[in-house]
C-alpha cells in the first residue's frame, strides 16, 4: 500500500494532468512551483511527469492558434521551465499537425540543436510527419537521418506508408510495409490502418482487400475503425450492395468490433449514394437492435441531412445529440456550420462560427473555404476580411482562399488591393497559383495601365510569380522521382 505521502503527491500529478488537458499552463506552474521541493525529495520520478504535462498545458492552450504556436517556445522558457528532448518533440509534433509553415519547425529545430539537445528517430519523426505531403523534403531529411546515424524504426515506415498512401501510391507503400516486415519492424493496425482508409478513400478496393488479409495473416485485432473503412472503400466505388453485405459479413463474424463508426460507414454508404431514407432506417434497425446510436452514428446521418440540404433536420439531430449526453465536436459543428452556408442562412452561420470560437473549437481549412466563398458574395466586405484575417491566425491561408479573396477585389474593381492581397500571400509564404496571376493581368487590362506605379507593382510580383512556379514545377519533378530514392 501507497504511504500517505506518496499517494499524495501521485494526487497533485493528477491534478497537474487534468490542469493540462484545459490548457491551463498557469495552473500546472504554480502546483510545479509549490510542490518541487518535496516532489525532489520524496519522489523524484514524478518530476518528469510534471514538466510533461506543464509542456502539454501550453499546446493545449495555444492548439489550434498558429500565431501562439508559433510563440510557444518562447512563452515556456520566458517562465523558467527549460525544455528537454520529449518536450521539444511534442512542440514539432503540434506544430506540424497544426500545418505551421517549415520556417516556423526549421526555427524550432535550430533552437533545440543550440540547446545542445541531440535529436532522437521521435523528434525526426515529428519533421517527417509534418513534411508528408512533399516528398523531396520526405528524401531530404530521411538521408540527413542516414548521415547522423539514426535508424527509422516503426514510427517512421509509418509515416511513410501514411504519407504514400495518402497521395494515392499504394504500390510504393506497400513495398515499405514489405521492407518492414523483412528487417523485424513492429508492424500493427498504426501501420495498416491507415494505408486501408487512404485506399478506401480513393477506391482502391483491390488494395483494401490485400491490406485485410494481411490483418488477418498476422492475427492483428479487426477493430471498428479497420470495418468501416472497408465500407468505405465499397461507397467509393459506388458499390451500395457490396457496402451492405460487407458489414452484415462483418457483424456476423467480428460482432464485437461492430460499433459506431461501421453503423455510420453503412449510414453514410446509403445516404451518398441517394438513399437518404434508407439511411435514417437504420436508426431503427439500431433500436431494434438495442443498440444506442453513439457520437459517429450521428455524425454520419449528420452530414447525409446536410449533403441532402436537410439543414433544419440537421439542426434537431445535434439537439438529439445533447439530449443524449453526446458533445458535439468541431467536426460536427464544422458540418453544420458548411450547410447553413451553403442554405444561405448567413447570421445563424456567423452565430456557430462565434459559438465554436468561444469553445475553442478548430475551424477547419473547407469551412473557412466555404466562409469567404459565401460572404464574400455579399455586400459586406468587413466580414470577409476580417473572417480571412481570422483564418491566417489560426490556421493560415491556403492558395484557394487567397485567389478568392482576389477574386472578390477584382469583382469591386480594388486593384491596389488586389496587388497588396499577392505581396501578403508572398509575406505569409503562401505560393499564388496561376488563376491568381490571371485576374491580376486581366484587371489592368481592363482598365488599363496608365498608371505607372501599379504597372511597375504588377511587373515586380510577375516576376517573383514566375520563380514561384518554377520552384512548383522542380517541386514536382523532385516528388515524381523520390518515389525510389528513399534510403529506408
Amino acid at each position: 500500500m501507497a504511504s500517505p505521502a506518496r499517494a499524495f503527491l501521485v494526487k497533485q500529478v493528477g491534478t497537474a494532468r487534468s490542469l493540462s488537458d484545459k490548457g491551463n499552463f498557469s495552473r500546472v506552474a504554480e502546483l510545479m512551483s509549490s510542490l518541487k521541493p518535496r516532489i525532489m525529495k520524496e519522489q523524484p520520478s514524478l518530476w518528469g511527469k510534471m514538466r510533461n504535462y506543464y509542456v502539454t498545458a501550453h499546446l493545449n492552450h495555444a492548439k489550434g492558434y498558429r500565431t501562439e504556436l508559433e510563440k510557444i517556445c518562447d512563452s515556456i522558457e520566458g517562465d523558467g521551465f527549460q525544455l528537454d528532448l520529449k518536450g521539444y518533440t511534442s512542440i514539432l509534433t503540434t506544430m506540424g499537425r497544426t500545418g505551421l509553415s517549415g520556417s516556423v519547425l526549421n526555427k524550432t529545430w535550430k533552437r533545440m540543436l543550440d540547446k545542445g539537445i541531440k535529436p532522437d528517430a521521435g523528434a525526426w519523426n515529428a519533421l517527417l510527419a509534418a513534411s508528408c505531403d512533399d516528398f523531396s523534403q520526405i528524401h531530404r531529411l530521411m538521408n540527413q537521418m542516414k548521415l547522423e546515424n539514426v535508424a527509422p524504426d516503426s514510427f517512421t515506415y509509418n509515416i511513410l506508408i501514411r504519407s504514400f498512401a495518402k497521395h494515392g501510391y499504394a504500390e510504393e507503400a506497400w513495398r515499405y510495409l514489405e521492407n518492414m516486415q523483412r528487417r523485424g519492424l513492429h508492424i500493427d493496425l498504426r501501420t495498416l490502418g491507415p494505408f486501408i482508409k487512404y485506399c478506401a478513400d480513393r477506391g482502391y478496393q483491390e488494395w483494401v482487400d490485400t491490406a485485410f488479409k494481411k490483418v488477418r495473416s498476422l492475427n492483428l485485432p479487426v477493430d471498428d475503425l479497420l470495418i468501416s473503412s472497408i465500407i468505405q472503400a465499397r461507397t467509393a466505388c459506388k458499390d451500395l450492395t457490396g457496402a451492405e453485405s460487407t458489414f452484415r459479413k462483418m457483424l456476423g463474424e467480428f460482432p464485437e468490433a461492430v460499433h459506431g463508426r461501421s453503423w455510420a460507414a453503412l449510414i453514410k454508404a446509403h445516404s451518398k449514394l441517394g438513399r437518404l431514407e434508407d439511411a435514417v432506417s437504420i436508426i431503427g434497425e439500431m433500436a431494434r437492435l438495442e443498440l444506442r446510436p453513439d457520437y459517429y452514428v450521428y455524425s454520419g446521418l449528420l452530414e447525409g441531412y446536410l449533403a441532402h440540404g436537410k439543414v433544419a433536420l440537421a439542426e434537431k439531430l445535434l439537439e438529439s445529440m445533447e439530449k443524449d449526453e453526446i458533445k458535439p465536436t468541431a467536426h460536427t459543428m464544422s458540418l453544420l456550420l458548411r450547410g447553413q452556408l451553403r442554405a444561405r442562412n448567413i447570421s445563424v452561420a456567423m452565430s456557430t462560427k462565434e459559438l465554436m470560437l468561444r469553445q475553442r473549437m478548430r475551424i477547419d481549412v473547407r469551412t473557412y473555404h466555404e466562409l469567404v466563398a459565401v460572404l464574400g458574395e455579399g455586400e459586406n466586405l468587413n466580414a470577409v476580411e476580417e473572417v480571412f484575417e481570422e483564418m491566417r491566425e489560426t490556421i493560415g491561408w491556403t492558395p484557394h482562399a487567397c485567389r478568392r479573396m482576389v477574386e472578390i477585389y477584382s469583382s469591386r474593381r480594388m486593384g491596389l488591393r488586389m496587388i497588396g492581397m499577392l505581396r501578403r500571400m508572398i509575406e505569409q509564404q503562401v505560393q499564388p497559383d496561376r488563376e491568381t496571376h490571371r485576374l491580376l493581368r486581366e484587371h489592368f487590362d481592363s482598365t488599363g495601365t496608365g498608371h505607372m506605379y501599379s504597372k511597375k507593382l504588377l511587373t515586380e510580383v510577375g516576376e517573383l510569380g514566375k520563380s514561384i512556379a518554377e520552384l512548383s514545377s522542380r517541386k514536382v519533378e523532385s516528388r515524381k522521382g523520390a518515389l525510389t530514392r528513399l534510403p529506408v
